[in-house]
């Protein structure tokens, strides 16, 4: 796997529509990631070494501009060990299948039966909790947040009253159209 990795080119950016765009090598790869194919095989290829340390110093030269809002299982213990706040986002399996049936059925997949996904979602939990590079795990600094029976609106919502807890004043944005942060 180590050679795929040679030159890889991670971009994330921003689509006209708001939503977030991933390139890699200039290829936009943000609808094949987000595949089912694709989900079901994270944890067997994130499981590698070679590939947690590539995609890590990538995340952190991105980190390094400022200004990064990152999600991600091992982003506030092994990527961002130093950031100003991390949260840790949880809801049951139950939960999680339920969403995750929703973004397929509106992605246009196959919905699986909901006991499926939630085994789906608990096999790959388990794999991540117990790799040995970066393992999913709470960070000790992380706040936790329990998203069950929250809207998206509502987990945005929380984690934007955590932010201005925790990070210097000076560091937000102005929410005035067209003004920008000092």
């Amino acid at each position: 796997m180590e050679p795929l990795l040679e030159g890889l080119e991670l971009e994330l950016s921003t689509a006209a529509a708001g939503g977030q765009q991933v390139h890699i090598n200039g290829h936009d790869v943000t609808a094949a990631i987000r595949s089912p194919e694709v989900t079901g095989q994270v944890s067997v290829v994130a499981a590698h070494g070679c590939v947690r340390t590539a995609l890590t110093r990538q995340q952190q030269a991105m980190g390094e501009r400022g200004g990064l809002v990152a999600e991600g299982r091992d982003i506030g213990t092994a990527v961002f060990p130093d950031a100003e706040l991390k949260v840790f986002l949880t809801a049951t399996t139950a939960e999680r299948a339920r969403r995750r049936a929703l973004d397929l059925e509106q992605r246009g997949f196959a919905v699986p039966p909901l006991a499926e996904l939630e085994a789906q979602i608990a096999e790959r939990d388990h794999l991540d909790s117990s790799r040995a590079v970066a393992p999913l795990t709470q960070a000790a600094d992380a706040v936790e947040l329990i998203t069950d029976g929250l809207s998206i609106e509502a987990v945005i919502e929380r984690l934007v009253d955590l932010f201005r807890q925790r990070v210097p004043h000076d560091a937000w944005a102005d929410p005035r159209p067209g003004a920008s942060a000092p």
